[in-house]
């Protein structure tokens, strides 16, 4: 769906998005929309990368507060590696990329 919207600019704004549509062959309306939505979607990344950073952090937290319990209970299992092809394929994986 589009909106139409009526919109001021200065004139050296406006001469600069005359100056785009004419290089790219587009009317100035998708020029101004194509630099809205590039502010949205840096917008949208710089939100995702702080959730990311959040995420992480608390699950590096977690890992620290877990590893303590973990090693109580690691020597209780009978830990076969050599017969679990998924490690072994991580092994070879690791090796080939050296």
């Amino acid at each position: 769906m589009t909106v139409k919207v009526t919109i001021s600019l200065p004139d050296e704004l406006a001469d600069f998005a005359d100056k785009l549509a004419a290089e790219a062959g587009r009317p100035r309306s998708q020029i101004i929309a194509a630099l809205i939505e590039e502010r949205r979607l840096r917008e949208l990344r710089e939100r995702l990368a702080e959730g990311y950073r959040y995420y992480a952090e608390e699950n590096r937290r977690f890992a620290e507060a877990a590893l303590p319990l973990a090693a109580e209970i690691w020597d209780e299992y009978d830990w076969d590696f050599e017969d679990d092809e998924a490690l072994k394929t991580v092994s070879r994986d690791d090796a080939a990329r050296g």
